[in-house]
């Protein structure tokens, strides 16, 4: 980082060199927005949200329980890319409460028709309690 690079743009390859050393070579580009991009290129604090694909990401909101699993299925169903990292927060707020808090957002946010990261969040850090279908939860269990 902080480096002049000399990059080099063939018709299906791109080359980056720092002075005479070629650093690395990237498949080209063909349409407007498209990125080639390696792993092990990003930042680790990015880096992360790369690795959780929407396959894991479906499989730890089903650990959690059935209507995180719905949340995370409603968000998916439309533009998933952009929506993954929606999707990771939401699965992140598992550090803050405990998954039947989360659980019982899930259903207050799709009983309500909103069934978004931000309404998650927010009902979770109103504490609202919820006992539709059985998900009544005590609203003082967030962790610090």
């Amino acid at each position: 980082m902080g480096r002049k690079l000399d990059a080099y743009v063939y018709e299906g390859t791109v080359q980056l060199y720092d002075g005479v050393t070629l650093l690395v070579t990237h498949p080209r580009a063909r349409r407007p927005g498209e990125r080639h991009t390696r792993l092990e290129h990003y930042p680790k604090e990015k880096s992360f949200y790369l690795v959780h694909t929407r396959e894991y990401c479906q499989a730890q909101a089903a650990r959690i329980g059935p209507q995180c699993g719905q949340v995370v299925e409603q968000l998916l169903a439309e533009r998933p890319l952009d929506r993954l990292r929606s999707v990771q927060g939401l699965l992140g707020l598992t550090r803050r409460y405990s998954s039947a808090r989360l659980e019982a957002a899930c259903a207050r946010a799709l009983y309500y028709g909103d069934a978004s990261y931000r309404r998650v969040k927010r009902v979770l850090a109103a504490g609202m309690v919820f006992s539709l279908r059985g998900y009544a939860v005590d609203s003082g269990d967030h962790y610090t």
